[in-house]
């Protein structure tokens, strides 16, 4: 059991692609005050491709200089959201997500749709 978290871009008329990880609870605080208007209520929300692109600029900033983690990209506790600390463990979810993200962009095209979800 787990924050368990999903990024899926849906191409008009392929199988979708869908990105997965854990407990990378600062990502996941990112999508709820940048994209669900607060709403952290394990639904599945629609990511506008310009929020999704200043999640990249960020999470690439916070991967080669972790002391902007805190200030770029805070952690947030929860009962199954693992760790706070701001440590090697943080900038390796960190960087798969990044990964994952960098992979929706290089393949997303207009018309496509992307939504983020999570589940704990």
């Amino acid at each position: 059991m787990g924050l368990d978290q999903t990024l899926t871009l849906q191409r008009q008329e392929d199988t979708p692609l869908e990105f997965d990880w854990r407990k990378a609870n600062a990502v996941h605080a990112w999508f709820v005050n940048n994209v669900q208007g607060g709403e952290d209520d394990c639904g599945t929300y629609d990511v506008p491709v310009t929020k999704l692109r200043e999640l990249r600029d960020i999470l690439e900033l916070v991967v080669n200089c972790r002391d902007l983690g805190p200030e770029l990209l805070p952690t947030q506790s929860g009962f199954f959201f693992g760790s706070t600390e701001y440590d090697d463990w943080y900038i390796h979810r960190a960087y798969m997500v990044l990964q994952a993200v960098c992979a929706v962009l290089h393949h997303f095209r207009d018309g496509d749709r992307i939504t983020y979800g999570s589940s704990w």
